[in-house]
């Protein structure tokens, strides 16, 4: 592979000029901090519930305003290969994941601040994230 691709996926390269450039991930928390002043709770609690995963050590956050993006690079894009979660005028939570392909797919969720965290597993799931080590504990559902 030359310098200023990447592999994608088998037989795909792609030249990285495509993408934005991305930003330094902030310390979790960091980002806690960024919601404890009240204003949007439910998102609070989702970040300390990742705080308190397994999944801590393999995603990455960076905030803007009050949009939390995750990623699986400790440089996150906004735009691109990037799980963009935010709080709802109505209360609820919002994901939305964006691939960078040709033609980009989007994955999104809503659903009520209970359901954050397991609606964030399940996207780490689907997306596979995270793989399972033969004879590894799965991680908490």
């Amino acid at each position: 592979m030359s310098e200023g691709e990447t592999q994608t996926w088998p037989g795909l390269r792609r030249p990285l000029s495509h993408l934005p450039p991305g930003y330094p991930a902030h310390s979790w928390a960091a980002i806690a901090g960024r919601y404890d002043d009240g204003r949007q709770p439910a998102m609070h609690r989702l970040v300390e519930q990742i705080i308190a995963s397994p999944y801590v050590s393999g995603v990455f956050g960076q905030t803007s305003h009050l949009t939390l993006f995750v990623s699986q690079t400790p440089e996150v894009s906004r735009t691109a290969n990037v799980l963009r979660i935010e709080q709802t005028p109505g209360g609820r939570i919002a994901f939305e994941y964006i691939e960078a392909f040709d033609e980009p797919r989007r994955w999104t969720r809503e659903c009520a601040p209970d359901d954050a965290f397991a609606t964030f597993e399940r996207f780490l799931e689907l997306q596979k994230w995270f793989v399972q080590s033969p004879g590894a504990e799965p991680p908490p559902a």
